[in-house]
């Protein structure tokens, strides 16, 4: 499948919890939200989870804001005056995004709790690695971490490699760990690239 580049232009919440009526503009390639505690920014992103392919991503329930009747989450593209997705807490169902727009969340908390006890390295192989990656992919396109033990935190070192792995047999791939290096340091400044040396993953 191919994936055209998408510029989402804002994201509008209006009575969405913290959010009255507000119009958040989307960068073209990177958007970064900065903000002291209970200002709105898991709401962001739970916001926008909730509009990506897929009938368990984001919120089950419509966050409403206290005392209001009615709400609306939708997503703008720079082309085009109509929501590529949208949420009406009035309505049974949502307009999700469809399969071939792509978003990547990411949140970093300020302090994560290492967990009670973890499993063990299962040292698969990178081919291993990358068809569990793939695999995942097919069942569900988002995934929220909420443990430190979850198991794509723990295999991340694995996964890296299977998608390294993977660029000798499929062009998609290389595209893929191309943005993946660039979107890094925006991400986080302490970041610059993914290096893979024999033994070592940096």
């Amino acid at each position: 499948m191919q994936f055209e580049h998408t510029a989402f232009d804002r994201l509008r919440l209006k009575n969405v919890r913290c959010f009255r009526d507000t119009e958040i503009p989307l960068d073209e390639r990177v958007t970064v939200i900065v903000g002291g505690n209970a200002s709105g920014k898991t709401t962001l992103l739970e916001a926008l989870a909730s509009l990506t392919q897929g009938d368990d991503e984001g919120l089950s329930e419509f966050p409403l804001r206290h005392r209001t009747a009615r709400g609306e989450i939708a997503l703008y593209e720079k082309v085009g005056t109509a929501p590529v997705a949208k949420w009406d807490s009035k309505h049974p169902s949502r307009q999700r995004l469809t399969s071939d727009h792509l978003v990547f969340l990411y949140g970093r908390y300020r302090r994560v709790l290492a967990p009670e006890s973890s499993e063990e390295s299962r040292n698969l192989t990178d081919a291993q690695y990358l068809d569990e990656l793939a695999s995942h992919a097919a069942k569900s396109r988002t995934t929220t971490l909420t443990r430190p033990d979850n198991r794509l935190l723990q295999d991340v070192v694995g996964y890296l490699r299977g998608l390294y792995f993977g660029r000798s047999s499929d062009p998609r791939l290389v595209t893929l760990w191309s943005r993946l290096n660039a979107a890094l340091p925006k991400i986080d400044g302490s970041l610059s690239e993914i290096r893979m040396e024999e033994g070592l993953t940096i």
